[in-house]
């Protein structure tokens, strides 16, 4: 299956969340499947337009509440923390279920790409740490910002990115011709 994570600040500002919506529908009728931490702001907007009939939805959300997270989340969340020590239990849990959200209950099933907004002048928060970790993985991730005006030469790049993971193609390769889909 095809998965994205669409994540971002609960402080999206409207017009952010209406073309994270238009994104969500651009994905959804293309078959991606959305994997999203369903808090307010973004990742509601992210959900309303994965689902056909507008519903609120997280894709993946009973595991990460009911079946608890595995503890490696937590260990790759602390790994890309500046200051895990300050953070409360469930500042932890959060960070720890975004790893979820993008690399699989199981942590072997990575998301193709993330798309997120975050005010421009972030120096922290759920969404930049996200973004840190995707990184690491080799998942890329782009702003909607940056991306919006040009749905229609990206998307097919996404596609591509999806049948090079499938080949076995070097995900670090994969990474770097993502970030630069511009250019192709």
């Amino acid at each position: 299956m095809k998965a994205y994570a669409g994540i971002g600040s609960r402080e999206t500002p409207h017009d952010r969340r209406a073309i994270m919506l238009r994104i969500a529908y651009a994905l959804r009728d293309g078959g991606w499947l959305l994997r999203s931490g369903g808090a307010v702001g973004a990742d509601t907007a992210f959900a309303r337009g994965a689902h056909p009939f507008g519903v609120s939805i997280s894709v993946d959300k009973a595991p990460f509440h009911h079946l608890g997270l595995p503890q490696r989340a937590f260990e790759i969340a602390e790994d890309h923390h500046p200051a895990w020590h300050k953070c409360s239990g469930v500042a932890r849990a959060l960070l720890a279920r975004n790893v979820v959200i993008l690399l699989g209950i199981a942590l072997d099933d990575p998301v193709t790409f993330v798309v997120y907004w975050h005010p421009e002048n972030a120096t922290r928060g759920g969404t930049l740490h996200a973004i840190r970790v995707a990184a690491d993985n080799a998942i890329p991730a782009y702003n909607v910002d940056d991306i919006y005006d040009d749905l229609d030469v990206w998307l097919p790049e996404m596609e591509r990115l999806v049948d090079a993971r499938k080949r076995g193609d070097d995900v670090h390769v994969l990474w770097e011709r993502a970030q630069n889909w511009r250019s192709q």
